[in-house]
């Protein structure tokens, strides 16, 4: 059965490979070649004409003619489909369908000792059957692809309230950790002060007795110094200098250290 097609064969055939257009471009001399004939034709005459009528091209990238590709295009698949659906054996058209071995046959093919005893239909029954068998499977993914969707939105529900309670618990932790540092950097200052405090306190303490002593130094320098110059007087002024000598020295005796 020749293949059906709106327009004669040559209308859709390049002048050029002579087989049926390619993206077929359209040139200013209104000459259809395929692109890729045209391309080659340019690249072995070194210039850019027509094979068909040599007139020159203007443009490096002539138009491709979809309208003429779209046809082109119908008829291959047209001329493909015919051939699929005829019997390589017997080129008869392939109308029954033999349920045993799972495959298109034709009438002569139904007849023959291969498949006189195997269970066949017709080519539209059997699709019908199949189509239900298919509808049946069908339906067994899709119900299955739901409960795969359904499964998938409630993981999706379960992952984001996790985030959700994590971000939660890390702000809570944040929180009580702050309050802690708080807490901890009031009992530090208060530790701190309490210890300047203590420092300030005793420093003073220990500044009034090194001022105390440093007197006490200096005055017991001062009488060791009088007493040390009185030793070395003559005699005379020694015994007329002697008890205020001795009586500084009793006076100083008696010190003692706060």
């Amino acid at each position: 059965m020749a293949a059906k097609t709106t327009v004669p064969e040559e209308d859709i055939t390049c002048p050029q490979c002579t087989d049926i257009y390619c993206l077929p471009v359209l040139l200013k001399c209104g000459h259809n070649i395929c692109r890729v004939c045209l391309f080659k034709y340019w690249e072995w005459k070194g210039l850019r004409e027509c094979p068909v009528c040599g007139i020159v091209s203007d443009t490096k990238r002539p138009p491709i003619n979809l309208a003429l590709h779209n046809v082109a295009k119908e008829h291959k698949v047209l001329i493909m489909t015919s051939s699929q659906n005829k019997c390589c054996q017997h080129n008869e058209m392939l109308k029954i369908f033999c349920h045993n071995d799972g495959e298109l046959i034709c009438l002569v093919c139904q007849l023959s000792k291969e498949h006189k005893v195997h269970e066949c239909s017709p080519v539209e029954e059997a699709a019908e059957q199949k189509k239900a068998e298919i509808s049946a499977s069908l339906e067994s993914l899709q119900n299955k692809l739901e409960i795969l969707k359904n499964t998938k939105e409630k993981w999706e529900e379960t992952k984001t309230y996790i985030k959700t309670q994590a971000y939660e618990n890390e702000t809570a932790i944040k929180e009580e950790f702050k309050k802690l540092h708080q807490l901890l950097q009031d009992e530090e200052n208060t530790r701190l002060k309490a210890l300047k405090l203590e420092e300030e306190t005793k420093t003073q303490i220990m500044r009034k007795k090194l001022e105390n002593i440093s007197d006490q130094i200096n005055t017991l320098s001062s009488t060791i110094s009088d007493i040390e110059k009185a030793l070395k007087a003559q005699d005379i002024q020694l015994l007329q200098h002697c008890k205020e000598v001795e009586y500084s020295a009793s006076g100083l005796a008696n010190w003692g250290f706060d």
